[in-house]
């Protein structure tokens, strides 16, 4: 755990309002922890990574990985068993997928927590830690799970197609709610606006701008649709008034959030049936072209795409727009027709392979990474030889390779998971070491090639040295000036070491 400093320590014991928000997951995640953060400061709470010094503390969560989700119980124990016995007034929330996916039981199972908020109301979170906190300081107890009291959620709000999830406990002697308690949930239409808003200027040159949230696709292992709801996207003109917002306060790259940016447009936030007709982005390729020219943007990414709904129009977009990023994270998750049919994936790997081709057709030194999952319902030896050879064939710059994991809830609860773990844990060890291989092959084949590289940050190595990335999203590292940062150089790569690129200035 991190200690803060003297400097905070002084704001902390001014204030007495202390607040650590630890995340678990996506950069969806990290969005809305800036979000909470920001509103909290807003009310004159001091932000903390230490956990001993918080008076509150929030875990955002993640239910798309066992891994992220069995971190965040694990935290969950420790900060329920300290409050138990020898922090009463800790204040401890949870937010993010697990609040979707698991609602009340969390308040059953884990009787300190005060409360529990879902992936649409996270601009709730700040008047429960409020209501909470002010009821404590009146002297109303809080559950005490050891006098054999019954654990008693109130619903503070599920609204509309039950995706939104705020709740929390009763106190003790709590005879009735307020009425801002009972109308938790934010509506649609005035979600994003407020959310948008909220997150201040923060170090660094890139900012993350959430564009739709929710899911669509019915992918039989993902937890996200349950969590997350169904699709439903910002308007274009909005999000380009908040990106030029962004612009305003200094941020150079904007990296587009959603679950699947490539079907941004399909339903909008309190859509009416004018909306379409009017001047502005209603579609992913349009909505990119037109976020690039913003003056003071340098740089436009996304983060993720499903491989069905990439198009060729938004590769021309990569090709004919110099902001654009020339790196696409394109999910492949198996190598083999049948096991992408049983995953509900909509394509096959000759699909897949075509749209790469194209890519790499119309958008030369396009970097690609990928998603694997290894030991999926019914993955026989011969269906895993299929994915390691298309590892080994598709070339990809980088892979994130999981090991299945069944999440409850899920379509794929209803197939067996019957691939041993110690099949699983071989398999992965497999892709893993063919994929640093090939990893090395793609990257030494930049080794004297001269790149475009924005300055974003400065190398904690040695301070003479910036941190940058290319256009396709690779790491550099060069000998510059702290006035670069923030500006695209031109960068002569000279060696790599592990998946970092050193450099040299063309000219300075």
């Amino acid at each position: 755990m991190n200690t803060p400093g003297t400097d905070q320590l002084r704001e902390i014991e001014k204030s007495g309002k202390r607040v650590c928000i630890q995340t678990f997951g996506c950069q969806m995640n990290e969005y809305d922890s800036e979000v909470v953060k920001a509103a909290l400061e807003k009310q004159g709470y001091v932000l903390t990574d230490s956990e001993e010094a918080a008076d509150v503390v929030i875990l955002n969560t993640c239910s798309v990985r066992e891994h992220a989700e069995n971190k965040a119980f694990n935290k969950l124990h420790l900060l329920c068993r300290e409050k138990k016995n020898g922090r009463p007034n800790l204040t401890v929330g949870l937010m993010g997928c697990m609040a979707d996916n698991y609602k009340e039981k969390l308040l059953k199972d884990f009787p300190q927590l005060d409360f529990v908020a879902g992936t649409r109301n996270v601009m709730d979170v700040t008047r429960l830690v409020k209501e909470i906190e002010e009821k404590r300081s009146r002297g109303v107890p809080p559950r005490n799970d050891s006098a054999g009291q019954d654990a008693q959620p109130t619903r503070l709000g599920l609204a509309r197609n039950g995706t939104q999830t705020v709740i929390a406990r009763s106190p003790a002697g709590a005879t009735k709610q307020s009425k801002s308690l009972q109308l938790a949930a934010i509506s649609k239409e005035g979600w994003w606006e407020e959310y948008a808003e909220t997150v201040p200027r923060r170090e660094g040159v890139r900012a993350f701008l959430p564009i739709m949230t929710g899911c669509d696709n019915l992918c039989t292992y993902c937890i996200v649709p349950k969590t997350r709801g169904r699709e439903v996207s910002m308007r274009g003109g909005e999000i380009v008034d908040q990106v030029k917002k962004l612009a305003d306060q200094g941020y150079k790259e904007i990296q587009l959030l959603g679950q699947n940016v490539n079907s941004y447009g399909r339903r909008y936030v309190g859509e009416d049936e004018s909306y379409r007709t009017r001047k502005e982005p209603n579609r992913f390729p349009e909505l990119v072209a037109a976020v690039s020219q913003v003056p003071g943007i340098e740089r436009v990414s996304w983060m993720t795409s499903h491989p069905k709904d990439a198009s060729r129009e938004l590769f021309e977009v990569m090709r004919d727009y110099p902001k654009v990023t020339h790196w696409f994270h394109l999910p492949v998750q198996s190598g083999n027709n049948r096991i992408l049919k049983r995953m509900g994936r909509e394509y096959t790997i000759e699909e897949f392979h075509e749209k790469l081709e194209l890519l790499r057709k119309l958008v030369p030194g396009a970097a690609v990474s990928t998603d694997m999952i290894v030991g999926f319902s019914d993955e026989t030896d011969e269906e895993f030889e299929e994915t390691r050879r298309v590892m080994e064939k598709f070339m990809f710059d980088s892979a994130f390779i999981f090991k299945y994991s069944l999440r409850k809830g899920t379509p794929a609860d209803r197939l067996p998971d019957n691939v041993q773990q110690a099949v699983k844990e071989e398999r992965h060890r497999v892709l893993l070491k063919l994929q640093k291989e090939v990893s090395r092959k793609v990257n030494d084949a930049w080794i004297g090639r001269q790149a475009d590289v924005l300055f974003s940050g400065r190398s904690r190595v040695s301070d003479q040295d910036l941190i940058g990335e290319m256009r396709n999203h690779k790491r550099v590292v060069v000998k510059a000036p702290a006035a670069f940062m923030g500006n695209v150089k031109q960068v002569r790569l000279t060696r790599l070491k592990d998946e970092t690129f050193y450099g040299e200035l063309c000219e300075v």
